[in-house]
């Protein structure tokens, strides 16, 4: 749940303090993520493997869409985009 900035009482300082944090552990969990899809290239003969990564390279943060906007889901918490490989 959002709170609009209007309705708080945060400082700047504070909500930079946030926005810094939320920057932190998307870097460690991309990281990780980037870390997980090379280990599993890795398990596949090399052709596929080079297709599992340029899928991944299409459906993840390395495609240079925000991975919120590639997996929303509407109302009904059923996806908005679906994916193919």
């Amino acid at each position: 749940m959002t709170v609009p900035i209007a309705r708080t009482s945060l400082t700047e300082a504070e909500i930079q303090s946030v926005l810094s944090e939320r920057a932190r552990l998307r870097a460690d969990c991309e990281a990780e993520m980037m870390k997980h899809f090379m280990e599993v290239s890795r398990t596949m003969p090399p052709e596929q493997g080079r297709r599992y990564l340029a899928w991944v390279e299409k459906q993840t943060f390395l495609h240079g869409q925000a991975m919120e906007e590639r997996h929303r889901t509407d109302q009904g918490g059923h996806p908005t985009h679906q994916h193919q490989m």
